[in-house]
Order: structure tokens, then C-alpha cells, then sequence
């Protein structure tokens, strides 16, 4: 009996029946990542991001009301450490790709995306839209209501700027690094793209249904998040790369809050 040197060429396995590296870009890196025995990973050093996230959110919460700190800058402070608890569990990931691009797909969009990223942007106001559709449906009397994520006042102030900055730049590639790059590439360890895809989105979109005050607006923007979330999985499938739809999910913000500030 002969054991096995882990390395990125140590066997020319096939890849697992759940993943279709023919055909997805995504799915071909998950497999060689699987091909390479050297490290291990996946749910635990995913686990410890989302554990961040969700705890964030109270302890944020609990640093407002005791310090008096305007919300913008709890946001912040939030989303900084959520960033760092991102880089610190990935890093087996980054050990065996080399980078946290080859690990994750990180990477700022670029110019030649342009055409893509607008393409998907209206794939995802229409995925949106659908799912809005169907929960107002469901419940006709969400139709007279203003239903967001993104809240602004009108007045031109120092907070109103931070808090733009905040939703248009600083958390889409944070939360596109947590659940497209981290989260959706460890699933599909494991489990096939559709599986982690739709668990993926409706995470992503549970954990924003807490900016509703009320359960049926909840349910509203935990649908329309989660059917961007799931238009974003598809995007970093067919790309591997996290840019794209790190500029379509500001974009889509951005419009929240020209929205937001119009209304």
C-alpha cells in the first residue's frame, strides 16, 4: 500500500459529479482545488465570517445605543471587522492558491466589464422585480409602502455622504468576498452549484431582512436581496471572478439610494 503526496498534480482524478468544470469557470477552480490535498478547507473557515456577521449586527446595535455613536459609523466599524475576519479565515484558502484573487476570485472590476456588468444589472432588476412581484402578491398591503434596504434623508450632510460611501463602495465587494467568494465556493466543495447558490442567497438575504421594521417588509427585502444574491452567483460561476459582480451589487445600491434620496 502506497499513500498518497498531496499536490496540485499528485492524480488526474475526474472532477466530482456535482460540479460541471466543462462548462462554468467557478466550478473548474473548485475542482482543482479539490484535486490539491496539500490543505483542507471549507465550512469551517466559512462559518467563522457569517458567526461575525451575525453578531455584528447586535453588537452594533449595542454600541449605538451605549456610546451614542451615529449609526453610519458602527456600520463602518462592522463592516471593518468582518473584512478582517474574512482575510483571517481564508487564509488556508490563500496558502493553497497563493493569492487571495486565485483563492476567491477577489479582484476590483475592470474597463472591458463594462458591457457585462450592465447586462447583469438588468438580470438582476429583473430577478428583483420578480421576486418583489410575488411577495406583494402575496401580501397586497406591502404595495403602498416605501420598501428598502437603503435609507437616506434628504438633507446634504457629512452622515448622508458617509452613509452613500458606505452602501455604494465599501459593502458590496465585503459582502461579495463573504458570500460569493467564500461562502459559495466552500458549499460547492461539498454540494452542487444549485444547492449552494440557493443557500447562499437566502442567507444573504435573511440577513438583511432586519432593515424592515415590520415581518411582511422583512420578507419583501429578504426576497428581493436574495434574488440579487442568487443573480450574483451565477455571475462569479460563469466568471470566477468577484469584480463584476462587486460593480453590478454597487451599481444595483446605487440606485437604492438615488431612490431613496428622490423619494
Amino acid at each position: 500500500m502506497t499513500a498518497a503526496t498531496g499536490g496540485p498534480n499528485a492524480s488526474a482524478q475526474p472532477a466530482p459529479r456535482h460540479l460541471q468544470p466543462r462548462y462554468y469557470a467557478l466550478d473548474r477552480a473548485v475542482a482543482a482545488g479539490l484535486e490539491d490535498t496539500r490543505h483542507t478547507w471549507g465550512f469551517g473557515q466559512a462559518v467563522i465570517p457569517l458567526a461575525g456577521l451575525v453578531l455584528a449586527l447586535p453588537v452594533a446595535a449595542v454600541l449605538v445605543y451605549f456610546t451614542h455613536l451615529p449609526d453610519v459609523t458602527a456600520s463602518y466599524l462592522a463592516y471593518a471587522a468582518l473584512a478582517w475576519l474574512v482575510v483571517r479565515a481564508a487564509r488556508p484558502v490563500v496558502e493553497q492558491a497563493g493569492s487571495l484573487q486565485g483563492a476567491l476570485g477577489w479582484g476590483a472590476p475592470r474597463v472591458h466589464d463594462a458591457p457585462m456588468v450592465l447586462l447583469w444589472l438588468l438580470i438582476a432588476f429583473g430577478a428583483r422585480y420578480l421576486a418583489g412581484a410575488v411577495v406583494l402578491a402575496l401580501a397586497p398591503s406591502l404595495r403602498h409602502q416605501q420598501l428598502s434596504n437603503v435609507h437616506l434623508g434628504r438633507a446634504i450632510t457629512p452622515s448622508l455622504i458617509a452613509a452613500i460611501v458606505l452602501v455604494v463602495v465599501v459593502a458590496p465587494p465585503i459582502e461579495e468576498l463573504v458570500f460569493r467568494g467564500l461562502l459559495l465556493r466552500a458549499s460547492m466543495r461539498r454540494f452542487s452549484f444549485g444547492v449552494s447558490s440557493i443557500a447562499t442567497s437566502v442567507v444573504f438575504g435573511v440577513l438583511h431582512a432586519w432593515q424592515e421594521p415590520t415581518l411582511l417588509g422583512g420578507v419583501f427585502l429578504a426576497a428581493a436581496t436574495g434574488s440579487l444574491g442568487y443573480v450574483l452567483c451565477w455571475l462569479a460561476r460563469r466568471t470566477n471572478r468577484l469584480g463584476p459582480g462587486i460593480a453590478v451589487h454597487a451599481l444595483s445600491n446605487l440606485l437604492a439610494a438615488i431612490v431613496s434620496l428622490a423619494t
